[in-house]
C-alpha cells in the first residue's frame, strides 16, 4: 500500500521503477531512495562522502534519464 505523505521518503526496488511516475512525486515534493537498473542513464551533480562508512558504496545526488544536463 502506497501511503501518500509528501515529504517522506520512499524505498524502491529496481523492479518496479516507474521514471514517469518518480517525475511526478519530484514534483510534487516527494523524496525517494531506490536502486537504478543497470541500463540507466545516470548524470551524477553531486557525489557526498562516504569514507565514514564500510556499508555504503556511493551517495550521489543524480538526474535519471537521456536528455543531457
Amino acid at each position: 500500500v502506497f501511503v501518500n505523505q509528501p515529504e517522506a521518503t520512499y524505498i524502491f526496488d529496481r523492479g518496479y521503477i516507474d521514471y514517469e511516475r518518480l517525475d511526478e512525486m519530484e514534483a510534487d515534493g516527494y523524496f525517494f531512495v531506490t536502486r537504478v537498473k543497470k541500463n540507466a542513464k545516470v548524470h551524477v551533480l553531486e557525489t557526498y562522502d562516504t569514507s565514514q562508512s564500510k556499508n555504503i558504496l556511493r551517495d550521489q545526488m543524480v538526474v535519471l534519464g537521456t536528455q543531457v544536463y
